[in-house]
């Protein structure tokens, strides 16, 4: 029986609309968009939004002027909510197509008796384009009429749920059918339904806390993932080093603990166990420059605990890596930040051998059970007085590749290219800057402060380094060699190598 009061209100404001002439009637087909993989920790809840649309098949002219449908959900996911706002079906002023027309959307709890959405909670939404005019969805495109709002609830084991057209749901009034009116007639629609996966999968999003990498050490960081070498927590993080040919790679790394327990306890201290392999050594552990430092140093640590060190690989088994205990403080309330990223330890870490054409690559994970001077050690952190698991492990690869080093090579002070330093070298430099002389061929070689410039001071220091026994120009000298202690050190300054006489 169709004496429904949502499908009597369409019909009885349309009749206006319709000649009352038979025609060949269109179809309509009314589907769900949206739906898919949700995957989450077991009992979280993921919000979702669909999309309620309906298009038209046949040659018949017009569109629909009106509709009701009742919608009903099953399985992992409940509908939360419905409206028009955003639809063709929104009122003109919010730039849809109704005027002087009709809409009524609610969530429902209940639904008639022996009904297609008997015992199933969903929503419905009823809708007439205008009363007065003759307003009609257009013919001839897909059209959006109503927004859905869902929550998928992960099971343990994980599951399924779909929203479909469902005829009988009932909200303020009575139970809803799914029916399209088009030139005041009612024209039957078919169907099709939304599948949501509820996927069960630990995750480490809203979980606290976790362990990540970072290329430089930020303190206690307010935002969450801040300097992350990774995307996500839960993913490896890599790190590139461009090392000169022949030469050794050498860089500092920072781990760090991610919080994000909104409403919970900060971490109050923790114990890190870092496996380095491959071709990679570790060569020193610190907690200087992060937030486990002592608060007169910069850091949180106040009245707590903190031992640091770089284990013996004879007493683990050949394993290098390094060890880390913190706590906070043992007398005051002090945590990390309940939500945000925090460095707590710095690894100083080089490549096992000398640097060639083939990339030098290791490894630094989060294994437990590394021995320093005391006990085995656990990846564990202490929450609210009780440990806590890190739920991700980020482990952090490193590779050491060759670069070609540009760096010209001489000898600081011998302004003249003679391959020495003496009084002509001061001279050159007064005559350059102060009597139009010639400019250096190496400028490097004139800057003998290694300030980045070639001044007056820079006489000064060759004069007294010669003849009063002063300060001896920077490296490299007595002997030829690059300027900086890295490849990436450039001062600005040029050099002509081929004058130097350098090998």
């Amino acid at each position: 029986m169709r004496s429904l009061v949502f499908r009597g209100v369409i019909l009885t404001g349309l009749l206006v609309l319709g000649a009352g002439t038979a025609f060949a009637q269109p179809t309509f087909d009314l589907a769900i968009g949206g739906g898919g993989d949700v995957a989450g920790n077991p009992g979280s809840a993921h919000s979702l939004e669909l999309t309620c649309t309906m298009s038209q098949g046949g040659d018949a002219d017009g569109g629909a002027q009106g509709w009701s449908i009742s919608l009903a959900a099953e399985g992992c996911v409940a509908i939360t909510g419905i409206t028009t706002d955003g639809t063709a079906a929104a009122d003109v002023s919010q730039g849809g197509l109704r005027n002087t027309g009709f809409e009524k959307s609610e969530t429902t709890t209940e639904a008639g008796a022996g009904s297609p959405c008997d015992g199933l909670e969903g929503a419905v939404s009823a809708v007439v384009l205008s009363f007065v005019q003759p307003i009609t969805l257009p013919s001839d495109s897909v059209n959006e009429i109503a927004k859905v709002a869902v929550e998928a609830t992960i099971p343990e084991e994980g599951g399924a749920g779909t929203v479909s057209y469902s005829d009988g749901c009932k909200g303020a009034g009575q139970p809803v059918e799914n029916t399209v009116t088009w030139n005041g007639q009612t024209v039957d629609p078919s169907f099709s339904s939304a599948s949501i996966n509820c996927i069960a999968a630990v995750t480490c999003e809203g979980a606290s806390p976790n362990l990540i990498f970072q290329a430089e050490s930020l303190g206690q960081a307010a935002e969450l993932n801040a300097g992350m070498l990774a995307g996500s927590v839960d993913d490896d993080a890599s790190l590139s080093v461009e090392v000169p040919t022949g030469g050794t790679g050498a860089v500092d790394v920072y781990a760090a603990i991610v919080s994000n327990n909104t409403g919970g306890d900060g971490v109050q201290g923790w114990s890190l166990s870092a496996a380095v392999n491959g071709g990679v050594d570790v060569v020193g552990a610190t907690t200087d420059g992060t937030s486990s430092a002592d608060v007169s140093q910069g850091g949180l640590r106040n009245t707590g605990f903190e031992k640091t060190e770089v284990v013996n690989p004879d007493d683990n088994g050949g394993q290098q890596g390094a060890v880390s205990a913190v706590v906070l403080s043992f007398t005051m309330p002090i945590t990390l930040d309940v939500v945000g990223t925090a460095t707590v330890l710095a690894l100083s870490l080089e490549s096992s051998s000398a640097q060639g054409a083939d990339a030098i690559t290791g490894s630094i994970s989060w294994d437990d059970g590394l021995v320093g001077a005391g006990q085995p050690v656990a990846n564990v952190a202490t929450v609210g007085g009780s440990s806590a698991d890190f739920c991700a492990r980020q482990v952090l690869n490193v590779s050491f590749t060759e670069i070609e080093d540009l760096r010209s090579s001489f000898l600081r002070g011998d302004v003249n290219s003679d391959g020495k330093m003496d009084i002509a070298d001061p001279i050159n430099v007064v005559n350059y800057l102060f009597r139009n002389g010639p400019e250096p061929s190496c400028e490097d070689a004139a800057d003998a402060n290694d300030d980045s410039n070639v001044d007056v001071t820079d006489v000064m220091l060759m004069i007294n380094h010669q003849f009063r026994a002063g300060e001896a120009p920077s490296a490299p000298f007595p002997a030829c060699g690059r300027d900086g202690d890295s490849i990436m050190d450039d001062d600005g300054l040029g050099c002509d190598s081929d004058t130097q006489g350098c090998s």
